[in-house]
């Protein structure tokens, strides 16, 4: 359980910090008067180039690793898995000839 927790907010940490470091940037960044007079600063260019789309992105992938980090980590999870993964959806019969109405 330690293992797991501790990989958690490892991962948590470092898939939001390049979204927290450009979030802050942006937001403690007083232009001065001499970058306002002029057409973009770095940081404008930086922040409307396709590389800003990064952290952002990166971000979102906890929400795909950290199911991971439980099936790998935690065994209870990891063994309902397994059972689940070999049984889909779609393998369950439903008997539908006695769910139907009847027309008499």
């Amino acid at each position: 359980m330690t293992r797991m927790v501790l990989a958690m907010t490892l991962s948590f940490v470092l898939v939001w910090s390049p979204y927290a470091i450009v979030a802050m940037v942006v937001l403690f960044s007083t232009p001065s008067a001499s970058e306002q007079q002029q057409e973009k600063s770095v940081l404008a260019t930086l922040l409307d180039s396709p590389a800003a789309l990064f952290p952002v992105i990166f971000a979102k992938t906890s929400t795909f690793i950290n199911p991971l980090l439980y099936i790998g980590l935690n065994p209870q999870v990891r063994s309902s898995f397994k059972v689940n993964a070999r049984h889909p959806v779609l393998s369950f019969h439903f008997n539908l000839s006695s769910s139907a109405p009847s027309t008499a």
